[in-house]
């Protein structure tokens, strides 16, 4: 024998389902607006990061590249499939380097922002040729889920360097010019 609901139940059975349903269907909206969202996000810091001519490195807690943009595949000329998950410092460190920079690493992965504060460092890296160059980096830090990671920017100051080396070598000269005169030479204003 089947028992019949009363009317008055099954409308409120009803009503609720239909409340649930609206629920569902706006959250629903949301999470479709929510992930639109985040493409586009992630669309704008893949272009701009695509599109810099600096390197963008992001480490995770292991030292290990997790972002490699392709400023950083010109700078140091590996792709970003050959740099992922790779130990930055085994991968663009020079050598003779490694146990200061890593001694460095595990100072930041305790401290973190602590470490860094936002300086600004002049390193020598090497290319996937073997070639050793200045760079220069901004580095800072993120906690994600409670470990620390690097960001780094990274530019090539191999022009620079060069010039500021010109610059010397041009005072030097200048300097000796003047000194092996015998002649007087003074520098005046318009005054006299």
């Amino acid at each position: 024998e089947v028992k019949r609901m009363p009317v008055v139940q099954f409308k409120k059975i009803c009503e609720a389902l239909y409340l649930i349903a609206n629920q569902l269907s706006l959250l629903a909206v949301q999470n479709i607006q929510i992930e639109r969202d985040l493409r586009e996000s992630e669309e704008k810091f893949r272009i701009i990061g695509n599109t810099v001519r600096d390197g963008i490195v992001m480490l995770d807690a292991e030292g290990n590249i997790s972002i490699w943009n392709k400023g950083a595949e010109k700078i140091f000329g590996y792709r970003r499939q050959e740099a992922d998950e790779k130990n930055f410092i085994s991968l663009v460190v020079p050598e003779r380097f490694h146990s200061n920079y890593l001694k460095i690493f595990k100072e930041f992965m305790k401290k973190g922002k602590e470490v860094t504060s936002e300086k600004i460092f002049e390193l020598t890296a090497v290319r996937k040729n073997g070639e050793e160059f200045p760079v220069e980096i901004s580095l800072s830090s993120v906690n994600i889920k409670g470990f620390w990671h690097a960001t780094g920017i990274l530019r090539d100051i191999t022009q620079r360097k060069k010039i500021e080396e010109a610059i010397r070598d041009s005072e030097k000269f200048l300097r000796s010019t003047i000194d092996s005169l015998s002649a007087h030479i003074a520098i005046v204003d318009e005054y006299g």
